[in-house]
């Protein structure tokens, strides 16, 4: 099933003149992307890909006078620094008031569509409705998605494809924020289910990311170790998941990093057991932590050509501004 194409109608309908001609002068090929039995595949060009990682964006959480704000940063980060993929980590919009989730979905699909970059829906906590699978076809059925977790706990996968159809990069999206909270059992089956199909494939030993909303615990356990580099202003909700969920990520073996959000006022990363844990940049003014923590979003750079080399990650803002996160967190209680 065909899913990712620029019909006349879509670009007229979302892309103003100005922005398509910006977008349609990249460098790198338009991408064309399919779905099938929970997996998406992305085409790309060039020797690099560039995601734009962001979390707890809560629209409709506060007032709606942060809705404008966090569109405008989100609009900022996709004009500055030019993602091949955007990525939304969970709490894309906020509960379900009034029985009011189904439609603030459907205005989050219209506005991320709009922006005219393949995209991929992590699933959150606050993320609910009434009639979830309602809400789970628009996200499928919204303009440049990738989302492919219909009928599947979204859980799936992005596979990142080269000219010749080679996979380079795994995007895995794992759900560990709804029903219930936390990396239980339910999340290591998939993932190992997800890696005995892999193993079936032409190319099993393509390296993967994964993201889910809420941290494991060993996100503590790098800060105790002293491995950990970046901002710690609150303390992780693993929200109980199991405490060696990270056993499960280094037995994948193709698993290079683990990305989390949940934890708006954190953004620090660090190894343990091979795996890079990293928390995203929390992007929406609607959810806490505006006082402590500035919003913005992370920038993950993949090698193309050479997957076996290191990924890049840095913090990044709508003004353009790009850093690394070097300085070491100190915990500071909630």
């Amino acid at each position: 099933m065909t899913r990712y194409n620029f019909s006349r109608r879509q670009a007229l309908q979302f892309v103003s003149l100005g922005a398509a001609a910006s977008f349609f002068l990249r460098p790198r090929l338009l991408p064309a992307a399919e779905e099938s039995n929970g997996v998406s595949r992305l085409k790309l060009a060039g020797t690099e890909a560039k995601i734009l990682a962001t979390t707890d964006l809560h629209f409709f959480s506060k007032t709606l006078l942060d809705n404008p704000r966090t569109l405008r940063e989100l609009k900022n980060l996709v004009r500055q620094f030019s993602p091949d993929l955007l990525l939304l980590n969970g709490d894309v919009w906020y509960n379900n008031p009034h029985g009011h989730g189904k439609r603030d979905c459907a205005w989050v699909c219209k506005q991320i569509g709009a922006l005219g970059v393949p995209w991929i829906y992590v699933r959150g906590n606050h993320d609910q409705a009434n009639d979830f699978d309602a809400c789970e076809r628009m996200l499928a059925d919204a303009p440049h998605s990738l989302y492919a977790g219909q009928g599947r706990n979204s859980n799936y996968r992005v596979d990142l494809v080269n000219d010749q159809g080679q996979v380079r990069w795994r995007i895995l999206i794992l759900n560990d924020a709804a029903p219930e909270m936390g990396f239980r059992q339910t999340q290591s089956e998939w993932l190992r289910s997800e890696m005995s199909r892999i193993q079936k494939e032409k190319e099993p030993e393509a390296p993967a990311l994964l993201f889910c909303h809420v941290p494991i615990a060993a996100m503590t356990e790098i800060v105790k170790q002293g491995a950990a580099s970046g901002i710690m202003k609150e303390k992780v909700s693993p929200e109980g998941g199991a405490a060696n969920a990270v056993d499960a990520l280094r037995e994948a073996g193709i698993i290079r990093a683990a990305f989390f959000g949940h934890d708006h006022r954190n953004n620090f990363h660090g190894e343990m057991q091979g795996v890079e844990l990293a928390y995203l940049r929390a992007t929406g003014f609607g959810g806490y932590g505006n006082l402590h923590l500035r919003k913005g979003a992370t920038l993950i750079t993949l090698p193309l050509d050479r997957p076996q080399e290191r990924f890049q990650t840095r913090t990044v803002f709508g003004d353009g501004e790009s850093v690394e996160l070097e300085q070491k967190p100190r915990l500071i209680e909630r």
